[in-house]
């Protein structure tokens, strides 16, 4: 379920994604931002514990690239089922398919990266 806070916590990762671009002076400006937003907690893992978790991680961001890449597809895919509608080449009902499939791939993304957000609380529950 994506409640008020966990669209919070996605508009944070959206500004903080590309972080590695960011200046010293860019990262204390959205340190309050994310301080206020995200629930955090230090834990101290073993390194069976760490390494599951890191797992995981790399688990679900592969998972989203994976994603990323079948949603570019599918938008391609689309974009040529409307040019032929546009043309009389195709059906609605093809035009139709194709933009439902495309929306569950939508889905599906936020869905993958409401998952990483979250597999912080995985690392949380892995230290208790």
């Amino acid at each position: 379920v994506i409640n008020d806070y966990n669209k919070e916590l996605m508009n944070v990762y959206e500004c903080i994604k590309d972080s590695k671009k960011f200046s010293d002076s860019k990262i204390l400006e959205i340190i309050p931002q994310i301080k206020n937003t995200v629930h955090y907690e230090c834990k101290i893992l073993s390194n069976e514990k760490y390494n599951r978790a890191i797992e995981k991680y790399n688990h679900l961001r592969g998972n989203l690239k994976n994603l990323e890449n079948a949603r570019d597809l599918a938008a391609k895919a689309y974009d040529f089922s409307r040019d032929r509608f546009a043309t009389g080449q195709t059906s609605a009902i093809e035009l139709a398919e194709v933009s439902a499939g495309l929306y569950q791939l939508d889905m599906a993304l936020i869905n993958a990266k409401y998952n990483i957000l979250m597999s912080a609380e995985s690392v949380k529950k892995l230290g208790e």
